[in-house]
């Protein structure tokens, strides 16, 4: 149980740090290259939203399996 909560906290935390990585470099390349900023702005957003996306359905799919272990009770 511990491992698969240590494995699930990890991984939110790379997600986390990658959305933050994305934004940090979409906003220095929207210093650099203004003229592209709407499409650093799509696929910024793409990344945050797969991200996002991501860490959601661990969240949902960690507590169906609680669910599941308190039903086979």
């Amino acid at each position: 149980m511990q491992a698969s909560s240590c494995k699930t906290a990890l991984l939110c935390f790379f997600i986390s740090l990658f959305s933050l990585l994305a934004v940090t470099l979409i906003l220095v390349l929207l210093h650099v290259l203004p003229g592209s900023a709407w499409l650093l702005w799509v696929l910024g957003s793409t990344a945050i939203a797969s991200a996002t996306s991501l860490l959601v359905g661990l969240v949902l799919d960690r507590k169906r399996m609680e669910d599941l272990r308190e039903i086979s009770r």
